[in-house]
């Protein structure tokens, strides 16, 4: 998946990526992918990140499919 390929590229591959402990990493990862959602424009959702998405999707009217 794109996300899978992304983070492999942005953030796995990382050479100054050295987490002292489990939780250092974790946090590291939280922070990726917080940016992911956030702040990262994506090209199939029109330029808008993750999180605009959703939140247009989420403010739209409810609409019925079988009217």
């Amino acid at each position: 998946e794109r996300s899978n390929r992304i983070f492999r590229e942005e953030f796995y591959a990382r050479s100054d990526l050295q987490a002292e402990s489990l939780g250092t990493f974790r946090a590291e990862l939280k922070h990726a992918v917080d940016k992911y959602n956030s702040y990262r424009p994506h090209f199939s959702l029109n330029g808008l990140t993750l999180f605009e998405y959703t939140n247009h999707i989420l403010a739209a009217p409810l609409q019925s499919h079988f009217l």
